[in-house]
């Protein structure tokens, strides 16, 4: 298993299609998001070396940690690591019920 902190800095969730995910929702961590043009969505990672000093990270390499075809995802958001509901939003109706 990898270190948890090569995976990313930030926690999301996309809603999926139950034909993905069977609750309709993939959580993550990554550093980055990218749209790209064709409809996909990339989420990425950087990769730490922490061999200089283990207080000090220096940036190796930004690495995809997912990858989601065009049309096989509807929404992303940033979410909070407590209830997995959206850290930005005031509010949504119905959204994320714990």
């Amino acid at each position: 298993m990898s270190d948890p902190q090569n995976c990313g800095t930030y926690r999301y969730c996309v809603k999926v299609p139950k034909t993905v995910s069977k609750d309709g929702e993939i959580y993550l961590c990554a550093d980055e998001v990218r749209l790209q043009p064709d409809g996909s969505i990339l989420f990425l990672g950087y990769r730490w070396d922490t061999d200089v000093h283990p207080w000090v990270k220096t940036v190796e390499e930004l690495r995809v940690n997912l990858a989601l075809a065009p049309k096989s995802w509807t929404a992303v958001y940033a979410a909070s690591c407590l209830e997995g509901s959206a850290v930005a939003v005031e509010s949504w109706a119905g959204e994320v019920v714990r």
